[in-house]
């Protein structure tokens, strides 16, 4: 009898993955398997929330700004102050644009949350194909 080296084995794997190259495969994919696949893909990565989550972070953020404000009011003031001194407005004008670009950037966030529910309420309403 002749002792198989490691070399017959290795020849008789590499066979055998060229077989199974060659040959189809008994069991093709199902129709519209990549469609459902990515569906669910996009299905994962979409997280909306309910009604009541966003009522619970809303008014979480806003109990967030108002501690904030409370407990940093003063020395926040102060600070406008300090930078309005070098500006040709003062405090009122330091405190004016800030206030604006706040609310650009409300704004900028509720067109953005608007947006991605319109997106979410679209997605949900699609008709599923496959």
């Amino acid at each position: 009898m002749t002792e198989r080296t490691h070399r017959d084995a290795d020849q008789e794997w590499n066979h055998l993955i060229t077989r199974a190259l060659r040959e189809p495969a008994d069991d093709a994919l199902p129709p519209g398997f990549a469609a459902t696949v990515a569906a669910r893909a996009d299905a994962a990565t979409q997280t909306t929330l309910d009604r009541g989550e966003q009522l619970i972070q809303g008014a979480l953020v806003a109990c967030l700004a108002l501690v904030a404000l409370i407990g940093f009011g003063a020395d926040l003031v102060a600070l406008l102050r300090h930078i309005a001194r070098g500006t040709t407005g003062g405090l009122s004008a330091t405190i004016q644009w800030s206030g604006a670009i706040g609310v650009c950037l409300v704004l900028t966030l509720l067109v953005e949350i608007w947006t991605r529910t319109r997106h979410a309420a679209r997605h949900r309403a699609a008709p599923r194909r496959g």
